[in-house]
């Protein structure tokens, strides 16, 4: 069974299998560590729209490449396909455009479809029911800390998500609102992807946290060889 871990390890390799065949065995693998970062503390209505929490929430951030871009790059595009093929659906859905578009050129919207700059992961994620992304590594990784099924496009980290069961893949070439549409029905009718999605988020709970990176780079320093995965000097401090 391929773990989380894999699933890290696999980003340059997406399609080969076992992970002991593409990394060294001196690879370890710990938690992340959310760093707060600089940006500009957001306001009040980017952060939070007004929901009712309790009912489905799909959370959808937008390709960053998007901010600042002219309405007829493909980005623009894609993000427009996602906003016609979910603002009808019987769903909570709240798309982050980015700090450098403004939701007012995307109304009107029907009630429970939300057009936001910025919403944060921390904050609307642990109340979603699925989360349709371009999978980037750390859109995946967000989502799957939560134990959400995934929508999403990105060419090597979906299909990943897709072979552990917590995904849809959207290919290159069905990239419409239909697509789309019957990406996120998908994962919310079919219940093996919330139930791979929350095998992974135990796995994700049980990794080490960067203190186990510091042990280990302490103990390389020290010893002066590789630090084998399952080796008893891996003993964590």
């Amino acid at each position: 069974m391929t773990t989380v871990g894999q699933l890290r390890s696999l980003r340059a390799h997406p399609k080969a299998l076992p992970v002991r065949q593409l990394t060294p065995r001196s690879t370890n693998v710990v938690a992340s560590a959310r760093s707060s970062g600089s940006r500009k503390k957001p306001t009040s209505r980017e952060v939070v729209p007004p929901l009712d929490l309790g009912s489905i929430l799909i959370l959808v951030i937008s390709n960053t490449n998007i901010a600042g871009a002219s309405e007829g790059c493909h980005a623009c595009a894609l993000r427009d396909a996602i906003i016609a093929g979910l603002r009808e659906e019987d769903i909570n859905l709240i798309v982050a455009i980015g700090h450098d578009q403004d939701p007012v050129a995307f109304t009107p919207q029907p009630a429970k479809a939300y057009i936001e700059r910025y919403s944060p992961h921390s904050l609307l994620l642990p109340h979603c029911d699925a989360f349709v992304t371009h999978a980037g590594f750390s859109s995946v990784m967000a989502g799957l800390e939560q134990g959400l099924p995934l929508a999403g496009d990105q060419p090597s980290n979906a299909p990943r998500c897709s072979d552990l069961g917590a995904a849809r893949v959207i290919d290159p070439d069905e990239r419409t609102p239909e697509a789309f549409r019957a990406a996120v029905r998908e994962v919310l009718g079919n219940p093996r992807y919330r139930e791979n999605a929350a095998r992974l988020q135990q796995e994700i709970q049980l990794l080490p946290g960067p203190e186990f990176a510091v042990h280990l780079l302490e103990k390389l320093v020290q010893d002066g060889c590789p630090i084998m995965n399952g080796s008893q000097s891996m003993t964590r401090a």
